[in-house]
């Protein structure tokens, strides 16, 4: 009995310790390494994200809304702009964060009053609402005038549940988008996110891992020698992707985009 009773503890501890490996090894997306599978895409969002505190004045506010676990709030305070994080999930440290969100509620219709904020952050959450129109308006409400919607979104990307994955925007269906909210905006940056390398690199090194999840022996695998051979695959298959970018660039194949908005004063 004494027995059978440590096998069972044991069990989801080896389990943890199993699933924790990929983590502690490539890190956590989007803040993740050159081992991790979504390295490629994470790296061109950082790069971006990692401009946007050169936009704004020290004390300047901004609002993350679907921050998750908040990998952009440090960059921000660093520069003492004041971040603040929103999202709809309430048991958040099962997530994984450190903090919990300053908010909780839905992007539909945010919990704030308007004109709060000098930049409103929308990164990769415009394809798992129901209306994108809708947030966008309520973006451009919270936000003062003549402040930014900096706004990312995948477009060649793999299909991705967290919980729901509804669409891709191009930069003019974006765009288009936002000219149906009716709010007057001026387009300052529009950046094509990660190439064919990216692309074709990131969709590969998914199927392997879901390829491998879908029956036991692909288990048995990725939790034994997989532990070694998949960061290695993954280091491999990412120096490739940097590569290919590189050579072909991202004019027609890419994996996401990143946008940045002015909101214009509203002709009365």
């Amino acid at each position: 009995m004494g027995s059978q009773s440590r096998s069972g503890s044991l069990k989801p501890l080896l389990k943890n310790f199993l699933k924790g490996w990929f983590t502690w090894v490539g890190g956590t997306s989007p803040l993740c390494n050159i081992l991790n599978p979504n390295y490629l895409h994470s790296r061109c969002l950082n790069r971006e994200i990692r401009t946007l505190p050169s936009l704004f004045q020290k004390s300047d506010s901004i609002l993350d809304v679907g921050c998750g676990i908040q990998p952009y709030r440090t960059l921000f305070t660093r520069n003492q702009i004041r971040y603040m994080g929103m999202d709809f999930i309430p048991n958040f440290h099962s997530r994984g964060g450190t903090e919990a969100p300053n908010f909780m509620g839905d992007a539909h219709a945010i919990p704030l009053k308007s004109d709060a904020f000098n930049g409103i952050l929308l990164t990769e959450i415009l394809e798992h609402i129901q209306d994108p129109k809708k947030v966008l308006q309520e973006a451009f409400r919270v936000v003062r005038s003549d402040g930014l919607v900096m706004v990312s979104i995948p477009f060649m990307f793999y299909e991705h549940q967290d919980p729901v994955d509804y669409r891709r925007f191009t930069p003019l269906g974006l765009e288009s988008c936002l000219n149906q909210t009716g709010q007057e905006f001026e387009t300052l940056k529009v950046k094509k996110m990660g190439g064919p390398g990216t692309v074709m690199m990131q969709t590969l090194q998914k199927l392997t891992y879901w390829k491998l999840q879908s029956n036991p022996l692909g288990v048995l695998f990725h939790y034994s020698i997989g532990l070694i051979l998949l960061p290695i695959f993954s280091l491999l298959l990412n120096l490739a992707g940097i590569a290919l970018d590189a050579i072909y660039g991202s004019e027609v194949s890419y994996s996401g985009i990143f946008m940045v908005f002015k909101k214009l004063k509203q002709a009365f």
